[in-house]
């Protein structure tokens, strides 16, 4: 689904992941998780297809997002996103507004 390229290949480079498909696009979106606590990173990618995003291929990354464990979540037409906190004792929720693809 994905591995390696800018995320990195260990086995930290892809915690957390989350897929999201977004219909007006018809692309899906995976965020992967590269490190939690004060310096927390996750990798997002797009794709049409929900099991390639890319291996050892940096074509569908669109950069990264200062958060840790990502959850995207739609409710009455509105996109949040739901994220642990720096500390990690708590979550962080803001609404989400798509750029791009």
């Amino acid at each position: 689904m994905a591995a390696g390229g800018r995320a990195g290949g260990t086995r930290y480079s892809a915690e957390c992941p989350h897929v999201v498909y977004k219909q007006d696009s018809g692309l899906y979106y995976l965020f992967r998780t590269q490190k939690y606590g004060r310096d927390n990173v996750s990798s997002i990618y797009a794709s049409a297809d929900p099991l390639n995003f890319g291996v050892n291929d940096d074509r569908y990354f669109l950069g990264t997002l200062a958060a840790a464990a990502p959850e995207i979540v739609k409710y009455n037409g509105q996109y949040y996103i739901a994220a642990l906190l720096p500390g990690l004792k708590g979550i962080r929720v803001a609404k989400l507004k798509w750029a791009g693809p």
